[in-house]
């Protein structure tokens, strides 16, 4: 009788388990990597560490913005990350006194938001990514 008990509890926790993972939604790869960059950028600004990277963006001198002035186009972490965050901080209503928590909250449900609200016909693998499209 305990050893069957123990065998019902094994199946409903694993059936749990299974509907808990199939029912869980993914960041795309992609994603993922926009979502680590754009977590970096946030910490370079609001920590101004480490300063080796902060010296290498270009801060915007207007007092209303708090956008970086994007470097020469290219793959590299300064100018993929600039661009991100020149496309979010606003849209996610974030600047250097956000906690980390709130914007890692925020940037999770706009992205999850982005990926895969197009219809089929009309979606593309370019949408996904696309953090311009991001509409909250």
């Amino acid at each position: 009788s305990l050893k069957a008990d123990s065998l019902q509890i094994n199946r409903t926790r694993s059936r749990k388990s299974f509907l808990i993972n199939r029912s869980s939604v993914n960041i795309t790869v992609k994603n993922l990597h926009s979502y680590h960059c754009f977590m970096e950028i946030f910490k370079i600004i609001k920590f101004q560490s480490p300063i080796a990277l902060h010296s290498l963006f270009n801060f915007s001198k207007r007092s209303s913005s708090n956008s970086i002035i994007t470097p020469t186009l290219s793959k590299h972490f300064v100018y993929q990350s600039s661009v991100l965050w020149n496309a979010l901080h606003q849209k996610l209503q974030l600047d250097s006194t956000s906690s980390l928590g709130q914007v890692k909250t925020r940037l999770k449900d706009a992205i999850l938001k982005n990926q895969h609200k197009h219809e089929e016909v009309e979606w593309l693998p370019s949408h996904d990514f696309n953090f311009k499209l991001i509409k909250l």
